[in-house]
């Protein structure tokens, strides 16, 4: 099951508002999530009671809710509604989670933002767990489960977004799987600049580097399995005009799926629209051909990954001014790598075993698989 938009009321319902000193609800949505999740979850064991009593099955539960309180919701709402929220009589314990008192210090990429988010996210996962996944979980135990968004990134591990801000999520996030898109996202017409200082055009192997460190991230902040969502090969996401995918219709689109299986992804989560619409223009969205070149990619990794034991390596960070990126996984008895080449370059030296090798990108790709004995070490230099 796959839901879009079902959980009406979740994080708006009238009785989760604002109070007063006095307890009297203001007008002022609140960030307390009491009675709608609450009402959500009444609903829902009454729809998975029914649809167990109707015999039906279900194996993966896959959410895609996107609303929350994101630092975004403070600077639209403006001050009256900071002032609501701040005089509310349960801000003290929130502002001692939050380690400031000031709502108004939260401002773009800003310390007070990325905390503000990184409560918020967890405390809408933590109702998302309560309303969805422990109804779900009553009938039907082996369910997995994921929400877009919903994943965990320690503060130690925060890692930069397109737009170069370093993002963390402390979160026990929402039922089996980790959760977040791996669209590759770069800035449309800038450079990403680094708050280390590095600057990174905007290109193919920009974006899916950035997405490999924030895999490498998500796999060194927690133990649980990644849903990732990825996108159609020649989608070209149109609805922000700061941001565009990076490896659509590019050699790179076949690098990003190779990697994510290589640190382990058993489940891809594929967003493949089509028109829905009258007037709408095909171009932004996806083909049949799409498809097809993602099931030949799946079909070449699943005979290339063959084995009864895989286990992935190295999850450090890939160097932001590294010439490739390197993923390998052990299966069985062999280690398998990819290699993917930063777009002007066409060949590196690698060691294995202390004996150097050349290796050359494949023609008309970005990358190069290797493959060699469990007990030799590959190194890049």
């Amino acid at each position: 099951m796959l839901w879009k938009d079902v959980l009406h009321g979740f994080i708006d319902h009238p009785l989760d508002r604002c109070r007063t000193a006095e307890g009297r609800p203001t007008p002022y949505d609140g960030v307390w999530l009491q009675r709608g999740p609450a009402q959500v979850r009444a609903g829902l064991e009454r729809f998975f009671g029914a649809f167990k009593a109707a015999r039906g099955e279900l194996d993966v539960l896959v959410l895609d809710y996107e609303a929350g309180y994101h630092w975004n919701r403070v600077r639209h709402f403006g001050a009256p509604w900071r002032t609501a929220v701040q005089a509310d009589p349960r801000f003290p314990a929130l502002a001692e989670e939050l380690g400031f008192h000031d709502l108004g210090r939260i401002r773009w990429g800003n310390d007070e933002a990325r905390q503000w988010d990184s409560v918020m996210r967890a405390r809408v996962d933590r109702a998302l767990e309560a309303a969805v996944f422990t109804p779900a979980r009553k009938y039907f135990p082996h369910v997995a489960a994921s929400n877009y968004g919903s994943y965990a990134l320690k503060r130690q591990e925060a890692t930069p977004n397109w737009a170069g801000l370093r993002e963390y999520y402390e979160t026990p996030g929402f039922g089996t799987h980790d959760s977040r898109q791996f669209y590759t996202w770069v800035p449309r017409t800038r450079p990403v600049r680094l708050d280390a200082g590095h600057t990174l055009k905007n290109a193919a192997f920009t974006g899916l580097l950035l997405d490999v460190n924030r895999l490498r991230a998500m796999k060194r902040s927690t133990r649980k399995p990644i849903h990732p969502w990825i996108a159609a090969f020649s989608w070209m996401e149109t609805e922000d005009p700061g941001r565009k995918p990076a490896v659509s219709n590019t050699p790179y689109y076949d690098e990003l799926v190779y990697h994510l299986a290589l640190h382990g992804i058993e489940t891809y989560i594929y967003w493949n629209v089509r028109v829905w619409e009258e007037g709408q223009n095909p171009v932004h969205f996806s083909k049949p051909s799409d498809d097809r070149r993602l099931d030949h990619l799946l079909a070449e990794l699943n005979e290339r990954l063959r084995g009864r034991r895989r286990a992935v390596l190295d999850p450090s960070p890939v160097d932001w001014q590294a010439p490739v990126i390197a993923t390998g996984m052990r299966v069985d008895d062999r280690v398998v790598w990819r290699l993917t080449f930063r777009e002007n370059v066409e060949r590196i030296r690698v060691v294995v075993d202390g004996e150097p090798v050349e290796v050359r990108r494949e023609a008309d790709r970005a990358g190069v698989w290797l493959e060699h004995r469990g007990d030799q070490r590959l190194s890049v230099p």
